[in-house]
């Protein structure tokens, strides 16, 4: 997957082989599936395979590629499913991670970060789900963002959610040293 992320070339050619999706290698699915969303921005086919996914493993596959559509109005199609019950609550997190992992999506998802720790409370009550959710996305939609980060960040004061708030912050002051001291 990791090339599909960086090499353009190789994305759009692993792309090409969306349509054929449910009769490729499982292996290559999450590939193919993350490197269409990336190179094409197209929310409509990823929600109609979606909804002929059979196993839990190939619709987080598609979830986790909605992440990474990257163009606000699509990336608000894909919230509204989660908003409206179509994506199993458990699956929900997977989206945020894979937003929170393009660079493209983290502005809408900075934007959308009090839906989404709302959500995932609900969802995950009791749970340190929410908790390492923060952890995992704040180092990553805070770069560049580090103020608007910080005080948003102030308003989690429930003892559930330190733990990550903790932690992503220290997440986020390692990713922001190593961006100041690449040249």
């Amino acid at each position: 997957m990791t090339l599909s992320l960086v090499d353009d070339r190789f994305a759009a050619a692993m792309a090409e082989k969306f349509s054929r999706y449910f009769s490729l290698d499982p292996d290559i699915r999450q590939v193919v599936a993350i490197s269409y969303a990336r190179t094409t921005g197209d929310f409509d086919s990823l929600k109609e395979t979606l909804a002929r996914c059979v196993t839990d493993e190939d619709r987080t596959k598609i979830i986790g590629a909605m992440g990474w559509l990257g163009k606000p109005e699509s990336l608000g199609s894909a919230l509204d499913l989660i908003r409206n019950g179509q994506v199993k609550k458990q699956d929900t997190g997977r989206f945020y991670i894979s937003a929170a992992n393009c660079p493209d999506s983290r502005e809408f998802l900075l934007t959308n970060f009090d839906f989404m720790v709302r959500q995932l409370k609900e969802v995950f009550v009791g749970s340190r789900v929410p908790s390492r959710t923060i952890e995992a996305t704040v180092p990553l939609i805070g770069i560049g963002r580090e103020a608007e980060m910080r005080r948003l960040l102030q308003g989690y004061t429930s003892p559930d959610l330190q733990t990550g708030v903790k932690k992503s912050l220290e997440g986020l002051n390692v990713n922001i040293r190593m961006a100041k001291a690449i040249p």
